[in-house]
């Protein structure tokens, strides 16, 4: 009598693992675990804190597709341009005030601020680039004592008495943001309250009455 075959699909399957006792041992299956990429600090990654929140102030631009990192270059090139335009004397005189007590005796002590100086910026970037999602458009936050408002103004203002000059080549359009709110009725009320009430309910303005008109058509 011929022996059964084995069947073809046994041959394929992993060997089992057995105990002392002849048992076989199940392998306990284990989930993967995703871990958050952090950087050589233990923190997370610096583009996770490069994010607009409620509070700040910035500007906004446009430009072709596929032009994004060229644009973010001029703009930042065109924005430390105007800055040092406009607000070059305060921005001159707070670094002044920042040097410290002249005739300082403590040579020790100056060397080590420069050396402090050199591994970290003294202060914030007046513009710092936002890296967003989305084609075509980039976002600079802004930081006091640039306005964003009066800042953009003053370049579409120069642009236009000086259409033969071009700064840029690749920025379209530029949108001043005075302030983030959070998108709630309570953020939506203080946004208003910071940045429309200077405009529309300042001391010397007072209440203007307006007239409605009704134009009716009548057929002939």
């Amino acid at each position: 009598m011929a022996d059964a075959e084995e069947p073809k699909g046994d041959s394929k399957k992993r060997k089992a693992v057995l105990d002392g006792d002849g048992n076989t041992i199940k392998k306990a299956k284990t989930k993967k675990q995703w871990q958050t990429p952090r950087d050589n600090k233990g923190g997370y990654n610096g583009q996770q804190a490069q994010t607009i929140e409620p509070g700040d102030a910035g500007i906004w631009a446009t430009c072709q597709r596929g032009q994004e990192a060229k644009c973010v270059g001029e703009l930042r090139d065109l924005f430390e341009e105007y800055a040092e335009i406009i607000y070059g004397d305060v921005l001159h005189d707070a670094e002044a005030d920042g040097g410290g007590e002249e005739g300082s005796a403590d040579i020790e002590a100056e060397i080590k601020k420069e050396l402090e100086g050199m591994r970290k910026p003294t202060s914030q970037p007046l513009f710092t680039h936002v890296r967003l999602d989305i084609e075509c458009v980039m976002f600079f936050k802004t930081r006091a004592p640039i306005e964003p408002v009066a800042f953009v103004h003053r370049i579409c203002e120069d642009a236009a008495q000086t259409p033969d000059r071009k700064r840029t080549r690749l920025v379209q359009r530029l949108s001043p943001m005075s302030l983030m709110g959070k998108a709630t009725e309570t953020g939506l009320a203080e946004v208003a309250r910071q940045v429309l009430a200077p405009h529309f309910h300042g001391p010397d303005s007072a209440e203007k009455k307006t007239s409605s008109r009704h134009v009716s058509l009548r057929a002939a």
